[in-house]
């Protein structure tokens, strides 16, 4: 879990040039996991009994599913090219 929060703001200062943005990273971290976390949170004492970690599994495999197809397109056209 430390990784973001140490590289996050060399990454932001490469970018930007200035150190004073560089807690720009960890606030997007922040909010993220707030705007994420609270739906989430709420949704599972609605539902009890995994339905919305069955429903989070199931939307991480499709989604990386999909970007694992995309990289896979992206490699082959890149060879044909």
């Amino acid at each position: 879990m430390g990784v973001p929060y140490s590289i996050g703001p060399l990454v932001v200062v490469a970018l930007t040039g200035t150190a004073g943005l560089s807690g720009l990273a960890i606030s997007l971290l922040g909010i993220s996991r707030f705007m994420v976390a609270y739906p989430l949170g709420r949704r599972a004492v609605m539902f009890p009994g995994g339905v919305v970690a069955s429903v989070g599994a199931l939307l991480g495999c499709v989604c990386k599913s999909y970007l694992g197809s995309q990289r896979i397109v992206a490699a082959i056209t890149q060879r044909v090219r």
